[in-house]
């Protein structure tokens, strides 16, 4: 099963949609990928910041975008996913 897959249930599916289209018009440059972390660029209205980390048995993320610090996953976030 793919993280999407395991993460849709917890993410409001207008951000997810949202995600999708970044993802899909190349929005998302990949700086660092490993087994445990994650690291892009992603790039909607502007550029932004994300990070995935799985450590723990738990996944954190963070997305430098305002959105995020307010309201928890993002769009940007989604994109990477």
């Amino acid at each position: 099963m793919s993280l999407s897959s395991k993460l849709a249930i917890q993410v409001d599916k207008q951000v997810q949609w949202r995600g999708y289209q970044i993802a899909n018009t190349r929005g998302v440059r990949v700086l660092v990928a490993s087994s445990h972390s994650f690291q892009a660029l992603v790039t909607g209205n502007r550029s932004y910041e994300v990070d995935l980390l799985y450590a723990d048995s738990a996944l954190e993320v963070y997305c430098s975008c305002p959105a995020f610090e307010q309201y928890g996953p993002c769009k940007h976030i989604w994109a990477a996913i």
